[in-house]
């Protein structure tokens, strides 16, 4: 089978973990590989570990929108009470 169609799935309806495999495979591709062909497993498998080690070292961060006080007020549902 192609594997860029065992990539796409079956379906609209694909699981969250598909989806961001999906998304890491895209990123690696424009940012380490840059079109190039890798011709051995061996060969993927050290550009792939250091471009990881080079984008870990870097901790991109999330920048939240919410501090957790709102995030209190706006979910209580969610957060329990806790009562001293």
């Amino acid at each position: 089978m192609n594997p860029a169609r065992q990539l796409r799935g079956k379906g609209g309806h694909s699981s969250g973990r598909d989806r961001l495999a999906r998304v890491v495979v895209a990123g690696q591709t424009r940012q380490c590989l840059r079109g190039r062909r890798i011709g051995d497993l061996a060969t993927l498998q050290e550009e792939i570990a250091a471009w990881s080690g080079t984008v870990n070292d870097r901790q991109r961060s999330v920048n939240w929108q919410m501090t957790v006080a709102d995030a209190h007020c706006k979910l209580k549902s969610i957060y329990p009470e806790i009562v001293l």
